[in-house]
């Protein structure tokens, strides 16, 4: 096991974690077999794996992922999080840490003399969480430590650099406006979102900064009003980066220029992916013309890659599909329509169904779920004319997981115990790999982990 895996975006439909960019070597050819299994007995006994995400983790999804040949984990501690690293070759446990987050002493009058401020330590009554990034830089993985005081109602955030060897902090920053950070060539990205209210998560402001290890607000940091246009539920955030922007998503998604921090696109937008590697699509929200408190209209846009608008489809939105070895000028999707990439012109329809779902292009082929009263099925489409290739039953395919241009990794079995390779011309099953009954799936440069709350496994491709 080698490389950087960074499942950093949420566009992938594995559980909400660190990263979702598939790496782009992986190759689905042959079944990946087992090498080894890392239990939380011999780790943390009586405890369990967790995701190295706040959100995940709050919700007791398991995940593991791959930063330069360490895989990285958290573990159940009471009501906060330890984080773990293991040998990517062979699962044995480098290191298994604490999480401590240092509180600033606060001054207050001294006792003896009311006119004197002294340092006065402060404690804690909180739960400690943690959400890393799915890349080192020099040898050192930033996470972000916050802890939220369950009395004072209060959050406090720090990014904590640990070595990927030894576990060792080498660096610590306060960033109380962060929720996530990126590492992107030698930056550092960090971004969150504040409600309004307590009691109010639609409207309030999303901040992103970029900078350095000692400062990471060096180059710029800026805070976006978010009016709560897009309905969001707040209830997860991902922070991406391509081409020459920044993206933050969480009640709303905020799009900017990486050197600047200037908004690429007016208006407030519900999503915003990579359509190729000098285009963007998104979908902007604007308040309904029939009423406030109805859902917001929708537009599709299409954007090149000095921040032009290029396409507009009012009444339409995105599906943030992951584009797997596609050419760069490959039709792009908009709800049911798909359109030819130069003139904005539609050239096919899917069929709608009773609920329809775009979730990946890969190759020339275009998958998407059809689900009925009766059941799932997953269907693969021409790109280009919108022939039907192939339609699987959901029992087989239920969920995606991935593809390599050829082929396309698939979940299902009673018990979404069942990874399958299809052939993506054919629907054909290449090979078919039995996993533990529910466990979180990541594909990292040269195989396979699956996490349980039990349980790591790590599955080689070659």
């Amino acid at each position: 096991m080698a490389g950087c895996t960074s499942p950093d975006d949420p566009g992938s439909s594995t559980q909400p974690g660190p990263g979702g960019d598939q790496p782009s070597e992986v190759d689905f050819a042959k079944q990946p077999e087992l090498v080894w299994t890392a239990a939380i007995t011999d780790i943390q006994p009586g405890e369990r794996f967790l995701s190295p995400h706040r959100m995940a983790a709050m919700y007791e999804v398991a995940d593991a992922y791959e930063v330069d040949g360490t895989v990285i984990a958290a573990v159940r501690e009471g009501p906060s999080v330890r984080l773990v690293g293991l040998n990517g070759d062979d699962g044995a446990l480098r290191w298994n840490v604490a999480l401590e987050l240092e509180i600033p002493d606060q001054p207050q009058p001294a006792s003896d003399d009311p006119t004197l401020l002294v340092p006065v330590p402060q404690e804690t009554t909180g739960i400690t969480e943690v959400t890393c990034a799915a890349a080192s830089l020099d040898g050192a993985l930033p996470c972000v430590i916050s802890v939220f005081d369950t009395e004072a109602q209060t959050r406090t955030a720090s990014i904590h650099y640990f070595t990927l060897s030894e576990g060792d902090v080498v660096e610590t920053v306060t960033a109380d406006h962060a929720d996530a950070v990126r590492v992107v060539d030698d930056t550092i990205l960090t971004a969150g979102w504040a409600p309004e209210r307590e009691d109010q998560d639609i409207s309030g402001t999303i901040t992103i900064a970029r900078g350095t290890v000692a400062d990471p607000a060096a180059d710029w940091i800026r805070e976006y009003p978010i009016a709560g246009i897009c309905f969001g539920s707040g209830d997860g955030f991902t922070l991406g980066a391509f081409g020459g922007f920044v993206h933050f998503s969480s009640v709303s998604t905020v799009f900017v220029d990486a050197d600047t921090g200037e908004p690429v696109v007016d208006g407030e937008l519900s999503s915003i992916s990579e359509l190729s590697a000098d285009r963007f699509i998104g979908t902007r929200c604007e308040p309904s013309q029939l009423s406030p408190q109805q859902s917001p209209d929708r537009i599709a846009i299409v954007g090149d890659g000095t921040g032009q608008l290029l396409h507009e489809h009012p009444g339409l939105h995105s599906w943030n599909e992951p584009r797997i070895r596609t050419a760069s000028d490959a039709p792009y999707i908009a709800s049911y329509s798909v359109f030819d990439t130069s003139t904005g012109e539609e050239t096919w329809r899917l069929p709608a169904g009773d609920t329809s779902q775009v979730v990946a292009v890969t190759g020339e082929t275009l998958i998407a779920f059809h689900d009925s009263v009766d059941e799932r099925q997953t269907v693969g489409y021409d790109l280009h004319t919108g022939d039907e290739r192939w339609r699987v039953r959901g029992d087989d395919f239920y969920q995606y997981e991935g593809a390599d241009g050829t082929r396309v990794l698939g979940r299902g079995g009673a018990d979404m115990n069942m990874v399958s390779a299809f052939d993506a011309a054919s629907g054909e099953i290449v090979w078919s790999l039995e996993v533990p009954d529910g466990a979180n799936l990541r594909i990292v440069s040269a195989g396979l982990l699956v996490a349980t709350h039990e349980e790591i496994r790590y599955y080689a491709f070659d």
